[in-house]
């Protein structure tokens, strides 16, 4: 599980990471680590050791599904790449985990679970996702929300909010972060003029942070917002709520973008 993954970063980042570097090629660091990331209600697990591992381990390739396609896809693809990978499986999508908390009674688990990306078909033989390659889950000509992982449902469902009053949102599912599919970034920011980004990990010093440089560096004019964790997690629930990014807060930030009444 991504919550205690700092105990290994050392081989992870320092060794694994740069081995072929610092062999001048001669030598490969051919590994796949799985592991479990994303936010659980506090109860469950210790949520505040999941937030940050994803930008601390986005040296080597990684990503996270959104769908079970993808899963087997990454999957196939980590285990075949010849250096280090991370693959960080959602533990909101994760049905093992989910029945271990709630003692096989998932209704007993008051989490925000999307339905939609926990059963899904899957080619067999799994078909390998090239990392770096988005994916436009839905089109949108008035801004686009972009996100990887279980904060792809998240948008998914507040464009489709939106779509209720008539405004376009489309959604890039990024589908990993390193390498992060930067063209694909840039051509939603260039076509829509208005680009949000939903990340579960800390605001400051995060994915959403490197694509709001990346689209300064490329001169892209756009209207930028980004919807992320932003302090370290209360154990009070109310409180919780209000800095874990969610579908309300995405709708709230969209509507802010485009200069509409909240």
């Amino acid at each position: 599980m991504v919550d205690f993954v700092a105990v290994g970063f050392d081989a992870l980042l320092n060794h694994a990471a740069k081995f072929t570097a610092f062999s001048g090629g001669d030598w490969q660091a051919a590994r796949g680590a799985g592991s479990l990331r994303g936010l659980v209600r506090r109860r469950w697990t210790a949520r505040a050791g999941a937030l940050g591992h994803a930008r601390r381990s986005s040296r080597p390739p990684g990503g996270g599904p959104l769908q079970p396609a993808d899963a087997a896809g990454l999957l196939l693809a980590a285990i075949e790449d010849d250096g280090p990978v991370i693959f960080m499986e959602p533990k909101l999508l994760t049905s093992a985990l989910l029945d271990s908390l709630a003692g096989t009674r998932r209704s007993a688990l008051d989490l925000p679970i999307p339905q939609a990306g926990r059963q899904g078909l899957v080619p067999d033989p799994p078909t390998a996702v090239r990392m770096g390659v988005a994916r436009h889950c839905r089109n949108g000509a008035d801004l686009t929300l972009v996100s990887v992982g279980i904060g792809v449902h998240r948008c998914m469902a507040a464009a489709e909010i939106l779509g209720r009053e008539g405004v376009q949102a489309g959604v890039l599912d990024l589908r990993s972060i390193s390498p992060f599919d930067r063209a694909a970034v840039l051509a939603a920011g260039d076509q829509t003029g208005h680009l949000v980004v939903v990340d579960e990990d800390y605001l400051r010093g995060g994915l959403s942070g490197e694509i709001a440089a990346l689209l300064l560096e490329h001169g892209v004019d756009v209207r930028f917002a980004r919807v992320a964790t932003e302090s370290t997690i209360p154990y009070a629930r109310h409180l919780e709520a209000q800095v874990l990014p969610d579908v309300a807060r995405i709708e709230a930030a969209a509507r802010r973008l485009l200069g509409l009444a909240a």
